[in-house]
């Protein structure tokens, strides 16, 4: 009997011990996580990516008589790390060329209806230089803040689209690209 009293009481301080063992494994590691990645991460950034479709449509600007630069109104939906499904504008020039000279605005919209704010320059290929008359833009931004999540936000992305069949009357062109880059949330 002694025996079994033995082997019962064993066990018991045996799982006394393994309880405690995987409390605090678990415990430990939230706090080695938390302590690891807490502040470095936020002053750091972590990574912005996404992927945007829309429409947009051109208005070739006032008093250019050379057509090479044009104020763009667009609309979209995507896809992106820390906005998850958004909805997104934009506004600005495009100006054909290396030189990212021209304003652009972009809001994003996160399905719970915080907004991010960016604002930067962007450059394009003329249409014409393209047999199906696409344009191909780049645009560098910086974000500027935002609501709920997102107030306080900074960091900075690099838009890469194409915008297809570049031809008169030039509204509703469909345009599809990807983003890159990195978010500093304040929170």
């Amino acid at each position: 009997m002694q025996n079994k009293e033995a082997i019962v009481m064993k066990t018991k301080r045996n799982t006394t011990a393994m309880l405690k063992t995987f409390l605090c494994l678990p415990i430990t590691a939230l706090l080695l996580t938390a302590a690891l990645a807490g502040p470095a991460s936020a002053e750091e950034g972590v990574p912005f990516k996404g992927v945007v479709e829309g429409t947009e449509d051109f208005t070739f600007q006032v008093g250019d008589p050379s057509g090479i630069d044009l104020l763009i109104d667009g609309s979209g939906v995507g896809n992106a790390t820390h906005l998850g499904a958004f909805s997104a504008t934009w506004h600005g020039d495009i100006t054909f060329g290396p030189a990212l000279q021209q304003p652009i605005e972009r809001t994003f919209v996160a399905a719970n209806g915080d907004e991010l704010y960016a604002v930067g320059h962007g450059a394009g290929t003329p249409p014409d230089d393209d047999p199906n008359f696409n344009q191909y833009i780049v645009e560098e931004l910086f974000i500027i803040g935002g609501t709920g999540r997102f107030e306080g936000a900074t960091g900075s992305f690099t838009v890469e689209r194409t915008v297809f069949n570049v031809l008169p009357p030039f509204t509703g062109l469909e345009t599809v690209g990807t983003f890159d880059g990195t978010i500093i949330l304040a929170h």
